[in-house]
């Protein structure tokens, strides 16, 4: 059974012929472009679309912007608590739907170089050296054009492990890079690897490496085979009630899955999503507030929390849950962009103008940054600066309607 957490304050795109497609609006335009949960695109004739119900905040940044140049937090542990295991992906990558045979799959967010991280858990009575050396002939003559990168010992957090890497031309005729890691003992071996550009991959390794690292074995948890059943049977269910449009009965069987195995952080994502949605808004934040202490080095949850609280007003303690994401992940635009719309609703104008700066500064083609800060300095009578600002959404999107409304109106008081 698939056990994948719900995808984070996503936008539900209702169809006419009754479907609902779950993502993020990246593009309003006709065709409308959506980016899925599994980190792809899909795009949908407007007249296909009864109704957009948004829910992420604020809009996603340009997805053309360049790679930005400063670092990030690192991305948090994941831990799989029913397959025994915890990796941590390279900084800022993002968990994926799973490929083929992987119990986990991570994918950067780079667009110059996609790579992907994948998790095999290996049952075999056989040892780490024939074990190795049949996954290595498999690429040197499974794979057109191979050519061996290196083979030599590794680390796979305390394990024993063996690395191997090389090129091959994929099935699209582009030049591909991989590189393994197999480790573990008699009766259980994990084998993490990385799959990408090829010309790339050297620029990768350091990070492939700290993620080999990090790997760690954690304990299955102390359930009966009976228990283990009742929660695998209700967080399939969940899943299915959330697909089918029960989000209320779907709490319900996240509950049970929570009282089964009270740290299991994908539960309370998806009890954390689901009762945000259904304006339950207490249970909402107590969800991801447990999320963010389940998971303390990811900056996701604090932000989604800081969400829930800014939509309901409670200004202060959303500016500390986006602080605290802040703390984790300094380039996190979305969150100084929060930021600035809660100072501005405040009156706090000069610290709002210095959070749009600032997301700004991270990201020149952060949009609603540029157009927020116009809106503040419009207020504060800056209309040299507003005017900037509005000019600069427009040439970042030409069809803003609201930087036009904007600019016609400040013309109009004759400025």
């Amino acid at each position: 059974m698939l056990l994948a957490p719900l995808p984070s304050l996503a936008d539900d795109i209702h169809l006419k012929s009754g479907g609902t497609v779950v993502g993020i609006v990246i593009d309003d335009g006709d065709p409308v472009v959506v980016k899925t949960v599994g980190g792809g695109t899909i795009k949908i004739a407007r007249d296909k679309i009864d109704s957009i119900e948004k829910k992420a905040l604020p809009v996603p940044m340009n997805p053309d912007a360049p790679p930005r140049e400063k670092k990030v937090g690192a991305s948090p542990r994941y831990v799989d608590i029913l397959n025994g295991f915890a990796v941590r992906p390279p900084p800022a990558w993002k968990k994926i739907a799973t490929s083929k045979n992987s119990k986990v799959t991570f994918a950067s967010q780079d667009p110059t170089a996609v790579f992907k991280l994948d998790v095999w858990l290996i049952k075999s009575d056989g040892d780490l050296a024939g074990l190795y050396e049949t996954f290595t002939k498999t690429y040197r003559t499974a794979f057109k054009d191979y050519v061996v990168k290196f083979e030599k010992g590794a680390v796979l957090g305390k394990l024993a492990a063996k690395s191997f890497a090389g090129t091959f031309t994929g099935e699209k005729g582009d030049k591909m890079g991989h590189v393994h890691a197999l480790g573990g003992s008699k009766g259980m071996y994990y084998m993490v690897f990385f799959t990408g550009a090829a010309e790339k991959l050297d620029a990768f390794l350091p990070e492939f490496e700290a993620t080999f690292a990090s790997f760690d074995v954690i304990p299955k948890p102390e359930l009966s085979d009976a228990d283990m059943k009742k929660f695998m049977e209700a967080y399939a269910k969940g899943v299915e009630m959330v697909h089918g449009g029960q989000e209320l009965e779907a709490v319900g069987q996240f509950d049970i899955c929570a009282e089964i195995l009270p740290k299991h952080a994908d539960t309370h994502q998806n009890l954390a999503i689901l009762t945000a949605k259904l304006g339950l808004t207490k249970r909402a934040i107590e969800e991801y507030t447990t999320l963010a202490n389940l998971r303390p080095d990811d900056a996701q949850p604090l932000y989604d929390l800081g969400t829930v609280l800014f939509k309901n007003n409670r200004y202060p303690d959303a500016i500390a849950a986006f602080e605290k994401a802040l703390a984790l992940q300094p380039d996190y635009v979305e969150a100084w962009i929060n930021i600035g719309a809660v100072r501005s609703q405040t009156a706090e104008y000069e610290k709002a103008v210095e959070a749009f700066k600032t997301a700004i500064q991270i990201d020149p083609k952060a949009t609603p940054a540029w157009f927020n800060l116009g809106q503040i300095e419009h207020l504060r009578n800056n209309f040299t600066e507003a005017k900037a600002a509005f000019e600069a959404v427009l040439k970042l999107e030409p069809d803003h309607s609201g930087a036009k409304d904007e600019l016609k109106k400040m013309k109009q008081e004759g400025h």
